[in-house]
């Protein structure tokens, strides 16, 4: 499992239908149907022992992502963001949009906050198992093992320097040069660490860790190709029909989650679609995600570039009503 945050988010992921909302500590939070079932195969082996078993450790595993989520929130928060929380798919996910952009020092914090939280629950849960008996066949005994997994190993998954997950994050705040070049050879050294993880994942007989972490060193060789590119701007007039087509659905997708407040999705489709998206949209989601003035300078290139484009006029009137009303839109 992998839980994430801001400014990349687990790929793929769509708009939630079917699942569990409400708040918590002011935050709202989504619970998708798609989660549980995930966490229903992954513990599968334990309905052998019954059905309250497998029902247990889904209950364990969600408290216990949902313990991680709300230590990035918190410190979302913090920063002066109103975050929201999803788990969805394979992972959760803490989207919240800052309208500054922070300090590596603070985006450190955002990121490093859920793994910490989790490796202080799993030693609370340590020190619980060594002071109080727990008899190995009965479900005290199973729950414990359950949360101390869920909390101390999967805390333990997310602090690789791999993006999406928030060791990536860190890593990437830690690197040397300008945010595109850190976050370029964040995406490098991601490749490598995700490579040989699902080595030693698949040496060990974990099938799906070794999976999980081979998409992740797909995405991250995705993005690698994009930053290579030219930009979107610049292959207009080398595209096809098809590819033009593509590019304004993929655009049009974009500012759909930017809408939805999905910002690191949003983030990762201008990244990886094939055909790009347009720059403007590129703009958008620059700005929403928290840097206005190298977003909104990209959407106004590109309406000096084709200023009679519909789309990208509505790009110009989004950041005209992001911005602060000074009249430098």
């Amino acid at each position: 499992m992998a839980a994430v945050t801001n400014p990349l988010g687990l790929p793929g992921r769509g708009a939630s239908r079917t699942g569990l909302r409400f708040r918590l500590f002011g935050f709202p939070v989504v619970i998708d149907l798609s989660f549980v079932i995930v966490l229903a195969v992954l513990g599968y082996a334990s309905v052998s022992r019954g059905l309250a078993y497998l029902v247990g450790w889904v209950v364990v595993a969600i408290a216990a992502v949902l313990l991680h989520e709300l230590g990035h929130a918190f410190a979302a928060r913090a920063a002066g963001a109103a975050p929201s929380i999803e788990l969805s798919g394979f992972g959760g996910l803490t989207t919240f949009r800052l309208g500054y952009r922070p300090s590596r020092l603070r985006s450190i914090g955002i990121s490093a906050a859920g793994p910490v939280v989790g490796l202080a629950v799993g030693a609370a849960l340590m020190l619980l198992g060594r002071s109080v008996y727990f008899d190995p066949a009965a479900p005290g005994y199973f729950l414990l093992s359950a949360a101390l997994f869920v909390t101390l190993g999967w805390s333990l998954l997310n602090l690789l320097p791999i993006l999406p997950l928030d060791g990536g994050h860190i890593m990437a705040e830690l690197l040397p040069g300008a945010p595109e070049r850190r976050e370029r050879l964040a995406a490098v050294v991601s490749i490598g660490v995700a490579a040989v993880t699902a080595v030693l994942a698949l040496l060990a007989g974990w099938l799906i860790a070794a999976l999980l972490a081979g998409w992740f060193a797909f995405i991250n060789v995705a993005a690698v190709r994009r930053r290579a590119e030219p930009a979107p701007s610049e292959l207009t007039s080398e595209l096809t029909p098809e590819q033009s087509q593509r590019r304004t659905q993929d655009s049009r997708a974009a500012l759909w989650l930017v809408d939805q407040g999905r910002l690191a999705e949003a983030r990762h489709l201008a990244e990886t679609a094939p055909a790009g998206v347009d720059p403007a949209v590129a703009g958008v989601v620059l700005a929403s995600l928290g840097d206005v003035e190298a977003g909104s300078d990209l959407v106004r290139r590109a309406v000096d570039e084709v200023s009679e484009d519909p789309l990208r006029q509505e790009c110009l009137e989004r950041i005209r009503r992001l911005r602060p009303v000074d009249g430098t839109a």
